[in-house]
């Protein structure tokens, strides 16, 4: 099955939550309010609780929609710019309601504009810590490069590349289909390789072709679709779906299950 009717850019208030995010985010809430950072144990527990729930549900919502902003403003080919993007708005934009939350819960006084500072560095400096990490972790699933020897100023034409061999299940695949393979798609006893321009139906076991899809690196967004990292073309949601868009026009969903890998990857 491919998909391929174009979907229009909605936005919704609330950014949808991955499952594993539904049991982490109440977890930092309590162990902040627990530990009481930036001079907040001088309050009370309940204070506290309340004060990082706010903070912490308030900037992952804020962060998601910088985010989808960025995808749709700032070229993918430009990540570090995408991050900077997001850094930028969150400093603006979460610092005055951080500021709002200190003083409603923890009854902080401002009496100047220095006062206020320090909170848009923590957020500044905390932003931009998550937006690297998330970056270099989405770096080293694609299979970017690590080698130390290449300087990052270096432009691509003046890199060497080595030639990506091909997966081993091209040999299955006949003469006449060009690659690179796009993404496989299981449908009962058979598995759809798709390229971009044609498809091939194999009879194997969907565990067994993405095995043979090594030294590709690729990620399963749905129990019946897996997609190579080097196909994705954009992000596309309808509501609370999420589709990614290849190279070839095709739009592949993207399960709740599945979602936190391809936030990994950096593609959300």
């Amino acid at each position: 099955m491919t998909f391929h009717t174009k979907r229009p850019f909605k936005a919704r208030l609330f950014p949808s939550i991955s499952s594993g995010e539904t049991v982490i985010l109440p977890v930092l809430c309590f162990l902040a309010a627990y530990a009481g950072p930036f001079g907040t144990y001088n309050n009370s527990f309940p204070y506290r609780l309340a004060f990082w729930t706010l903070v912490i549900f308030t900037s992952v919502l804020m962060a998601g929609w910088f985010t989808r902003l960025a995808h749709r403003l700032v070229s993918r080919k430009r990540p570090w710019l995408q991050d900077l993007f997001v850094v930028g708005l969150m400093t603006a934009c979460f610092s005055p309601v951080l500021i709002g939350y200190s003083a409603g819960f923890l009854a902080v006084r401002f009496a100047s504009l220095a006062d206020a500072l320090p909170f848009a560095q923590f957020v500044a400096i905390i932003s931009l810590c998550i937006t690297t990490s998330r970056r270099i972790i989405a770096g080293r699933l694609r299979g970017a490069s690590s080698d130390p020897d290449a300087g990052e100023g270096e432009s691509a034409d003046t890199l060497s590349p080595e030639p990506v061999p091909e997966p081993r299940l091209m040999r299955r695949l006949p003469e006449s289909f060009r690659g690179p393979i796009l993404r496989l798609t299981v449908e009962d006893h058979f598995v759809d390789v798709v390229g971009p321009e044609q498809t091939h139906r194999l009879r194997m076991r969907f565990s067994d072709a993405i095995d043979e899809m090594d030294p590709i690196t690729g990620f399963c967004t749905h129990r019946s679709h897996w997609v190579a990292c080097a196909a994705v073309e954009r992000v596309d949601r309808d509501g609370g779906r999420i589709f990614l868009v290849l190279t070839n026009g095709d739009q592949v969903p993207v399960s709740r299950t599945y979602r936190p890998q391809v936030e990994v990857a950096g593609l959300l």
